[in-house]
């Protein structure tokens, strides 16, 4: 049986084998805490670490989701947890407003506290982010 935590992330991205679908935006901020840091790792303008959901949807998903012609869709590969972590590998799936292909490989690591997501590292194709968004 999956734990809470696993079951949540697999609420808002989907579960392995299932086919790729719109995440569920508001069931992932929603589950964050007050003071959450997301971390995006890589070189790039959305690289860094951003802190509490106003700078998340600021700097990163506000930016990132102007840029693109629609949701990004998920599939996900592999999704497991342990107590408190919880590691996710998936795909996304989207075009930009250029017209151009946007689908990444992603490793997420979230780590929980009290059943809500306190961290988020992020791991993607970063030369691919540079590619289709001219970050």
């Amino acid at each position: 049986m999956a734990s809470p935590n696993t079951a949540l992330i697999a609420r808002i991205f989907g579960v392995p084998g299932e086919a790729a679908r719109d995440i569920d935006g508001a069931l992932f901020l929603g589950s964050f805490t007050d003071d959450v840091r997301y971390t995006v790792i890589g070189a790039l303008p959305l690289s860094g670490t951003f802190v509490g959901r106003d700078q998340i949807l600021g700097r990163l998903l506000g930016p990132l989701m102007a840029a693109l012609d629609g949701p990004l869709r998920f599939a996900v590969d592999t999704l497991f947890g342990d107590g408190d972590l919880v590691a996710m590998q998936g795909r996304g799936f989207a075009r930009t407003k250029a017209g151009r292909r946007y689908d990444n490989t992603y490793c997420f690591v979230f780590r929980f506290r009290g059943g809500a997501v306190a961290e988020i590292t992020e791991y993607l194709d970063t030369e691919l982010v540079r590619a289709a968004l001219g970050s």
